[in-house]
């Protein structure tokens, strides 16, 4: 099935993101999602972007491949994404009680980048060092106060090679 002209479904949206966030979790490329479930990698990019909609069957696929229940893809879905004729839109999630499947962490656009190479990590103490590290840098410490400028930022890098000094 493809969207409409009126643009993506929210809830497919939402499946889409949750489909995107677990394959990386899982360490998995778009090539292998779609071959295990027998369609092209560019249908599952349509299936991670809301450009299709997933059937219910592929769905479930889906879900024994990804390793999650079904509901898995529709945790966290705002209230206000289905609203029956005469009902009023209401605030909130439709499902409370979220399993822990990890974060949405596709709500930043370079999160999926860092996902993917944090499971490129196979050592598993450089796993844990860099998840340190970050919660040092996070909001709420003071992370590394000797390397930040006035401003409180990084300092701009410099292009070309480093001068010799002597």
């Amino acid at each position: 099935m493809t969207i409409q002209e009126d643009g993506p479904d929210p809830i497919d949206v939402h499946v889409g993101q949750r489909m995107r966030v677990r394959r990386i979790q899982k360490n998995m490329s778009q090539s292998a999602v779609a071959g295990k479930m027998s369609v092209s990698f560019q249908q599952v990019q349509k299936f991670e972007n809301a450009q299709n909609r997933i059937s219910a069957a592929r769905l479930y696929k889906l879900s024994r491949i990804l390793d999650v229940p079904v509901e898995y893809f529709f945790e966290g879905l705002p209230a206000h994404a289905f609203v029956l004729p005469g009902e009023e839109p209401s605030e909130g999630v439709l499902r409370e009680e979220k399993q822990d499947y990890g974060i949405d962490l596709m709500a930043h656009p370079q999160a999926a980048e860092l996902l993917k190479v944090f499971f490129q990590i196979e050592e598993g103490a450089t796993r844990r060092a860099l998840i340190d590290f970050m919660k040092r840098l996070g909001p709420g410490e003071d992370a590394m106060p000797a390397i930040l400028g006035p401003d409180g930022e990084l300092p701009k890098r410099k292009r070309g090679r480093p001068r010799k000094e002597g």
